[in-house]
Formats: structure tokens, sequence, C-alpha cells
């Protein structure tokens, strides 16, 4: 039921997700197995947090959390702690995400799982991004990029360069920003989802209007020499 929960999911069958949720959830809990319990409470607080509700998510987070502590479960405690920093940060509660976000970094170093470590060094950038503390922001971004590359995971890579351009931006590495985007356009291309690149040419369209024309071609021309621009660019 929990595998079939997680099927639904992936299919955005939330519905039927929520049922088979709530199925296994009653199981593990006469059986009883705290493990099963503690991973459907956080698949759950998934569920809920892609369906923007958002006080059902942190209640299901913080139980998973509290079951997790008890088994004990690093990497579960460890997870859950990150799942509720990404939900206090979508709800601008962005004290509380620190903390999340610290935690869960410092049992993802314990454990070791340097993935989830990564994983949280790009949330913590996104986090100060949005609060505007740009110089921190480019230090976290800058720690999670080596160690994506370190892990050959180009995916996640990409996904933070492209995040991090504002920060590039403010801080005057224009071409380090255009560069960033067309490696995560390449990224992309070469793994088959080119149906995120119209949110990667965005990016590069939103970068261009905040630094302007001049900065904008001066950063092209240190990229891609004398080639012309795209027609998405155009």
């Amino acid at each position: 039921m929990k595998a079939l929960g997680d099927l639904d999911l992936t299919e955005a069958h939330y519905g039927k997700a929520h049922t088979n949720y709530q199925n296994a959830l009653i199981a593990f809990h006469q059986i009883p197995d705290r493990l099963g319990e503690a991973q459907t409470l956080k698949a759950l607080g998934d569920l809920d947090r892609m369906e923007a509700h958002y006080g059902e998510a942190r209640t299901n987070y913080r139980n998973a959390l509290l079951a997790f502590r008890q088994i004990p479960d690093r990497l579960g405690e460890a997870q859950t702690l990150q799942a509720l920093g990404d939900l206090d940060r979508r709800e601008n509660h962005y004290d509380e995400a620190r903390t999340n976000y610290q935690n869960a970094l410092l049992a993802f170093h314990q454990i070791p799982d340097r993935l989830g470590e990564a994983n949280t060094m790009k949330a913590l950038g996104d986090l100060d991004q949005a609060e505007q503390d740009w110089n921190s922001a480019y230090v976290w971004y800058q720690e999670a990029i080596t160690r994506f590359q370190s892990l050959s995971d180009a995916y996640s890579e990409a996904m933070t360069r492209r995040n991090m351009w504002p920060t590039l931006a403010v801080l005057g590495q224009n071409q380090e920003a255009v560069e960033g985007i067309f490696f995560t356009r390449d990224v992309f291309m070469r793994i088959g989802l080119s149906q995120y690149l119209p949110w990667v040419d965005l990016g590069m369209r939103e970068l261009r209007e905040q630094i302007g024309e001049e900065a904008f071609m001066t950063a092209w021309k240190g990229t891609m020499g004398d080639a012309p621009l795209p027609d998405w660019l155009e």
C-alpha cells in the first residue's frame, strides 16, 4: 500500500495516493512497524505539501520526525528536517527554515550522506538568496556545486546553476551567470529534459533584463565569442 501510494504520487493521482498512504499507516501501526509508520507519515507530508495543505504537511512531518528519532533512524530524521525546511521556506518562515536546514546538514554530515549534504547546501543557498544575503548564498551554492561535481551529479549541479543567477547578477558575476544557465541548458538537452528548457530560457531573459543590455552582451561575448544570439533571446 505504501508503494502504491508512492506510484500514485509519481503519477499525480493525489486522491488515490492519500487513500493508500492512510491504509498503509493503519497497517504499519497494527503490526507494529515504527519505521514503516515514520516513512508513510513523511510521504503524507510530501503529498500534503504538493497539494498546498501546509498545516497538514507540518503535522505529518513533525510526527514522522518524532518517530524517526525514537527508532532511531538518522537518515529519515535528516530527510524530514530538510522537508520541514522546504516547507518553512515556502511559507516565508526563514528563521525556522534555517534551523531545520542546519540540523539536517549536521545529520547528513554525521551519517554521512554527501548527496543529502549537497542538497541541503543548495537549499541554504536558495534561502539566503530569498533573504538577499548574496555573499552567503554564493558560498552555499559553490559548496553545493563542488559536492555535486564530486558525485558526478550533473542534473543537480545544473539545477543549482540555474537557481543562482540572481545572486551572480547582484555580485556582478555576469559571465558566470550566463555560463551557468547555458550549462543547465546543455545538461537538460543531453538527459532528455527538453520540457524544462522554457524555464531555463526564462532565466536567461530575466538575467538580461536585470543587468542591462550592455552588461549582458559583454557577458555573452565572454562566454560565446562571436556566436549570434539564439532565436529565443532575440
